[in-house]
């Protein structure tokens, strides 16, 4: 259809902006020709619509994109033509804001081996608006209800396009807004891709967006973590939806066992991705970090442990974003802290060190002849738990080693 489409404006000699006009008009559900071509998973149709002008980021009226329906019928060929036009789209943006760089609109006829209509299509695609944030739009855009892609490549158990919308950075902790009844994405409000996962029994997927959680520097995990009442941890696991329940209770209640011991944010994380206990040493055996070495909100080894006044140890990032965003409380007592105050633990991070050395891992930070600079919200002190020279007098200090630190 979209063949002879083509060749009757070329036989009638209509130009090509009309052409782009009519592929962008939509049904009466407001879906353009590629939202119908992406639903039904037609890649050779999506690239021709894509490269003959069809917007990217249109959305229906139901407020998805072509993405959206690339993943619900999970089309990995779909979603890769859609992904590379969104970087395209970024890299005409880019090149455009870029003062040294001349713009460069397509030049018609001049498009080796295309027709004069798909020329001037090429040139109208070069000339169109390009948006700057196309690839997160596109990966990460929620629709009315608030579901994003991943929701939909979680229900069609999509493993490609969940590696392929997670490795362009989607939101794998967006949470649906609302109840949605729709037959085809039954959810509660709060549900995250895990929770639709779980709704299903897709074990693999559920694994994989773990695994990519995992494979993240703490920065990155934070990134993703939205602190409140019932969600004190940056593990995806712990997010509980508008009726307070978790993915794994979701799974467990829905008959799959195994995926609830997978989802159950009690379950060491790194356990669940690998199926050991703990990390591996170069030995091949599990080598399992003490408790006091991890920290409560990332569930990781601490990189650069600090103590709050609440008396617990925690990875700087992750408690500085806690009390950045308005937390008066402790995470582990829901006690209020007496200070904002954030103390380098010096003898953790000498024991996390000496049990690196031990066990021969490798050390994961880099290394930095400066401490970092206080954000204006949490302060560093320059005593440093374990740092000054009357440290032996120190109580906290006098705890760690009576417990053989």
């Amino acid at each position: 259809m979209l063949a002879l489409l083509l060749q009757l404006y070329e036989e009638n000699d209509l130009p090509a902006d009309g052409l782009v006009d009519v592929l962008n008009l939509t049904n009466k559900r407001g879906q353009s020709c590629l939202h119908v071509a992406a639903a039904a998973g037609n890649s050779s149709a999506v690239g021709w619509l894509l490269s003959h002008g069809c917007e990217l980021l249109r959305v229906d009226k139901a407020g998805r994109t072509p993405m959206h329906w690339a993943a619900a019928a999970g089309s990995e060929a779909c979603g890769q033509l859609l992904l590379a036009a969104a970087e395209q789209e970024e890299a005409r943006a880019a090149e455009r804001a870029s003062p040294t760089s001349p713009s460069t609109p397509g030049r018609p006829g001049t498009s080796s081996g295309l027709s004069p209509a798909a020329s001037l299509a090429a040139a109208a695609v070069a000339a169109a608006p390009a948006d700057p944030a196309a690839v997160s739009k596109l990966v990460s855009g929620a629709d009315s209800n608030g579901l994003t892609p991943m929701h939909f490549a979680a229900a069609a158990n999509a493993l490609g396009l969940a590696r392929l919308l997670l490795g362009a950075g989607a939101s794998y902790t967006a949470q649906c807004g609302t109840d949605v009844f729709e037959a085809s994405m039954p959810c509660n409000a709060g549900w995250t891709c895990l929770h639709v996962a779980a709704m299903r029994g897709n074990y693999d997927l559920a694994l994989e967006v773990l695994r990519h959680h995992s494979s993240l520097p703490p920065e990155v995990q934070l990134a993703e973590w939205r602190p409140n009442r019932s969600t004190r941890t940056s593990d995806p696991r712990a997010i509980t939806d508008r009726r307070g329940t978790t993915a794994a209770a979701l799974a467990a209640s829905r008959g799959y066992p195994d995926l609830g011991t997978v989802l159950h944010p009690d379950n060491a994380l790194a356990a669940c991705v690998s199926g050991s206990v703990g990390t591996l040493g170069p030995d091949g055996q599990e080598v399992k970090p003490p408790a006091m070495f991890t920290c409560p909100i990332t569930q990781e080894v601490l990189r650069d442990p600090v103590v709050a006044s609440d008396g617990f140890t925690y990875e700087r990032a992750a408690i500085a974003k806690w009390i950045a965003t308005g937390k008066l409380t402790s995470p582990m007592t829901n006690l209020p802290f007496t200070s904002r105050q954030l103390y380098p633990n010096n003898v953790i991070m000498s024991a996390i060190k000496e049990w690196r050395l031990e066990h021969r891992l490798s050390d994961p930070r880099q290394p930095s002849a400066k401490r970092r600079a206080g954000s204006g919200v949490v302060v560093d002190v320059n005593n440093a738990v374990g740092g000054a020279e009357g440290a032996a007098r120190d109580p906290f200090i006098s705890h760690l080693r009576s417990h053989g630190m």
